[in-house]
């Protein structure tokens, strides 16, 4: 399951799936790394960093950005 991280709340990640579904998932089992707007991968208890897919999104939001500033 691909996550993107939300917000961290004291001792719990707060993700949602790529249907809006929240995710609650423990920061102890979280890589240290990662953090608000991380994308991760969640797969048989274990959690993975999803560089890719992050930095497809950081593309994506940079370029939509740019797009919207550019309207004059």
């Amino acid at each position: 399951m691909r996550l993107t991280v939300d917000r961290v709340e004291n001792q719990t990640v707060i993700c949602f799936d790529e249907n809006g579904k929240q995710v609650k998932l423990s920061k102890k089992d979280v890589p240290e790394n990662i953090r608000e707007g991380s994308s991760v991968v969640y797969s048989d208890g274990m959690i993975f960093p999803d560089n890719i897919k992050e930095k497809e999104l950081k593309t994506r939001n940079f370029n939509l950005l740019n797009k919207l500033l550019k309207k004059e």
